[in-house]
């Protein structure tokens, strides 16, 4: 399992919807539908990781509590996945020679690495029989993944070496570098003056 820790620095108001019914509507029998909320289904167009949940509970604050822990232990399965085949990437650019350090520094970086600043984009609590259930859902742009990946790997220089051969790896760091809006000084180019003879 992936240990992380994982932070929420943004969300939504709840929305409470006073249905006793709300997974399946008034009348409802076996093998009715259940009605989620439309967003719950249906993932947004943009590039960042998204996960969903729903939980259940007597209590309104449990029932919100659990979801957002599912919600984040989600997250973080597809945070961990989309390392783990970004490191194959380079791993495979790079050559086999290298392959055992960077398979064992990648599960260190995903076991150790601290998700902040998911956001929680959508949030809906609804009374059901006797308790309430919660829908959520989070999103972590891949723009902090990548710069966060990209820490984690310079922090370890005898990966960053290796990784540097692969230009997969050197694009992403580029791009990692025009987000925190850094500019890599232009390589100067010192004229040589001809050759005299006497």
């Amino acid at each position: 399992s992936v240990a992380v820790l994982l932070s929420a620095c943004g969300s939504n108001p709840p929305k409470t919807a006073m249905d006793s019914s709300s997974l399946f509507g008034k009348g409802a029998q076996t093998g009715d539908t259940v009605r989620f909320p439309e967003w719950y289904t249906t993932k947004p167009s943009d590039d960042a990781l998204y996960s969903v949940a729903s939980e259940y509970s007597g209590d309104l604050q449990f029932s919100v509590d659990k979801a957002m822990l599912s919600a984040k232990r989600e997250l973080a399965g597809k945070y961990s996945s989309y390392v783990s085949a970004m490191m194959k990437d380079f791993t495979a650019e790079i050559g086999e020679g290298t392959n055992r350090d960077i398979e064992r520094t990648t599960k260190l970086l995903i076991a150790q690495v601290n998700l902040v600043g998911i956001q929680r984009t959508e949030f809906e609590t609804r009374h059901e029989g006797r308790g309430f259930r919660t829908f959520v859902q989070l999103r972590y742009s891949l723009d902090d993944s990548n710069r966060l990946l990209i820490q984690k790997i310079q922090s370890d220089k005898k990966l960053e070496m290796e990784l540097r051969k692969s230009a997969a790896f050197r694009e992403l760091e580029d791009s990692v570098d025009k987000i925190n809006g850094v500019t890599k000084p232009a390589a100067v180019i010192t004229p040589v003056e001809p050759a005299t003879t006497d």
